[in-house]
């Protein structure tokens, strides 16, 4: 019983690490159903040496809600604004790595996107120059946009 109980403190301990990324999942409707919310913004280069910013976002950021039947709500929990959907969202689909974010007016916005049990990420395309390292020289810089399922 007791070699039971520890066993199973262990694997609550574990399960709740807020820095385990889970498991990968294929990009689909049924991954991607639910309440994301978002918690990092990591910047790292894309060539050696590696080097990585990351902004933690305790409180605030931005809220994706997907259904399994292609809708989705984006709010804001914005420091100075209101939590209210905006841009108005109103549909999704997926072409393979690529989540497709569908307004109410305009093009629809694409977004590289990762999915896991625990996380989505939106990558981002391509690079920017950006001097993360400190040294005066800009390095190619990708930026990745983490969200925490809720």
């Amino acid at each position: 019983m007791r070699l039971a109980m520890v066993f199973g403190l262990s694997f609550l301990v574990a399960c709740s690490d807020p820095n385990d990324p889970g498991d990968p999942l294929p990009l689909t409707p049924r991954s991607l159903e639910g309440r994301w919310v978002k918690t990092q913004v990591v910047r790292s280069t894309t060539t050696g040496p590696a080097v990585a910013d990351t902004t933690e976002i305790p409180e605030n950021g931005e809220i994706y809600e997907f259904t399994e039947s292609g809708g989705v709500e984006y709010s804001c929990r914005c420091p100075g604004f209101d939590v209210a959907p905006t841009p108005q969202y109103t549909s999704y689909s997926i072409t393979g790595d690529t989540l497709w974010l569908r307004q109410e007016e305009g093009a629809p916005q694409p977004r590289l996107a990762e999915v896991t049990t625990r996380r989505l990420i939106f990558r981002g395309f391509g690079t920017m120059p950006v001097d993360i390292s400190g040294d005066g020289v800009p390095e190619d810089v990708r930026i990745d946009n983490i969200y925490r399922r809720e």
